[in-house]
């Protein structure tokens, strides 16, 4: 059974970077919800998908390096699903890919919102179609994670296994320490300010191990140096045979 993904060493290199400035970005950016603007730590880990609109220049930037370096993860990760020949879990990655990149396009647009001599908040069609989109987003991508996910671990072992169940498991984790947030703030009595920041400090850093687990997984699940066999009665392709053949 397939551990990982071989991959050329100029993809492994573009894996290396890209995971590490992944991993920068989402530090920075936990950081710079904890100790400055305070605005929370969005999660939603696997899909790679954050609202990005409504935030400072920092934010933006610290957003949309992290959408780059996790499309181009999983570009690598779909050009080693090509050769393997499966059609549907290509699928799967290449929505989660085009939903990711579309949801951090609609965040950067201006929403035309504006705050009237009045005081009162006019909200553009625009603007409503903008709040809304990235949790119909999010679910979609995750549906098409869970898809992914649950293929990677059927067909593959190993680390390709164990990222197949981070798509489907920390999604759910993440919605949980979300949520868990929103219940004390909104349900639980006797907390104070300084009680409940702690808390959602604790979650924010959860939340942050759960986004750098699913990147490293994505990382550990090709190699240069992976025994990707045609003949282990796996299901690689005529072509990804041959270009097995070749490299060995």
């Amino acid at each position: 059974m397939v551990n990982q993904f071989q991959i050329s060493k100029v993809q492994n290199e573009l894996m290396n970077w890209s995971f590490g400035i992944g991993v920068a970005m989402l530090i920075l950016g936990f950081l710079d919800g904890f100790f400055g603007s305070g605005t929370a730590f969005q999660g939603e880990l696997v899909a790679g998908v954050k609202r990005v609109g409504q935030s400072s220049p920092l934010s933006l930037v610290e957003d949309l390096t992290f959408c780059v370096a996790n499309l181009l993860m999983w570009w690598v990760l779909h050009r080693c699903l090509v050769r393997r020949g499966h059609f549907g879990m290509q699928l799967a990655l290449v929505t989660m890919m085009v939903l990711t990149a579309l949801g951090a396009v609609i965040g950067i647009i201006p929403s035309g919102d504006v705050l009237t001599a009045s005081g009162f908040y006019r909200q553009t069609t625009f603007g409503a179609f903008q709040s809304r989109f990235p949790f119909f987003n999010s679910f979609v991508v995750y549906l098409a994670g869970f898809v992914l996910g649950t293929g990677l671990i059927r067909r593959y072992g190993g680390y390709l296994r164990l990222y197949g169940w981070a798509l489907v498991v920390f999604p759910l984790l993440d919605s949980l320490l979300q949520s868990f947030y929103v219940y004390l703030y909104t349900s639980v009595g006797g907390l104070t300010l300084n009680e409940l920041n702690t808390y959602h400090g604790l979650a924010q850093l959860a939340q942050l191990a759960l986004a750098i687990g699913s990147l490293a997984l994505l990382r550990r699940s090709v190699s240069v140096d992976a025994d990707e066999r045609p003949d282990d009665g796996s299901d690689l392709n005529q072509h990804g045979a041959i270009q097995y053949k070749i490299k060995r």
